[in-house]
């Protein structure tokens, strides 16, 4: 295990490397963890900010509650496009926040959080790929079955929508959609959600033991 790296924020855009080569995919997750923690300082009830971007309706207000779900890998690449591309020059909040904390696509910053060795097989002898299949392969569940009914007001509510991850500034969480099956109503379960100094890949696979638990 680490507990800090050197981020170099450009390698997050380069086009025609696999994302986010050099960096692993778990790197990425806390990296864009790092932005919410040190964005969440800055944001102001009734004007278009931090998080604003972050949900990629940087011209919205308040339109942030969505900055914190993700629902596939290809979603947090389209994030880091918005954070370091968008031309957000008339927006003070989000201009202070990039100066104040050196992010820039020019910038390189030592981020501390816990993580793997990279491509040191994430003490499951797993490459990169396996990992980032891994992690598709959860957020593209839906359409199964719950063999057990979560839901004391609806139990019959037992069809997985699907799974998505919310990053907020000091932890992870695997949440699944369930519901009905020809129907738009739909409520959440945390699958996992990080403890303690617990990394990415740790939380992501005791959300799949929990899924597994719930469908298998």
């Amino acid at each position: 295990m680490r507990t800090k790296a050197k981020i170099k924020f450009i390698e997050f855009l380069r086009p025609g490397n696999r994302f986010a080569y050099p960096y692993t995919i778990e790197q990425a997750f806390n990296v864009f963890q790092w932005l919410v923690k040190t964005g969440s300082k800055y944001d102001t009830y009734g004007r278009s900010g931090v998080y604003d971007l972050m949900a990629m309706g940087p011209t919205c207000i308040n339109h942030d509650i969505w900055y914190s779900h993700f629902y596939s890998i290809e979603n947090l690449e389209k994030r880091f496009h918005y954070v370091f591309l968008y031309d957000d020059s008339w927006n003070k909040i989000t201009t202070t926040w990039k100066k104040e904390n050196d992010i820039g696509i020019d910038k390189t910053k030592w981020i501390y959080f816990n993580h793997y060795e990279p491509y040191g097989g994430y003490g499951r002898n797993l490459s990169e790929v396996q990992i980032e299949e891994t992690l598709e392969k959860l957020l593209n569940s839906k359409n199964l079955k719950l063999n057990v009914s979560l839901n004391n007001c609806h139990p019959k509510a037992v069809w997985v929508e699907g799974v998505f991850i919310r990053i907020m500034p000091d932890y992870f969480e695997f949440v699944m959609d369930y519901g009905y099956k020809k129907d738009s109503s739909s409520w959440f379960h945390t699958l996992a959600k990080t403890e303690n100094k617990e990394s990415f890949i740790d939380t992501m696979f005791k959300a799949i033991e929990k899924f597994k638990s719930l469908t298998e």
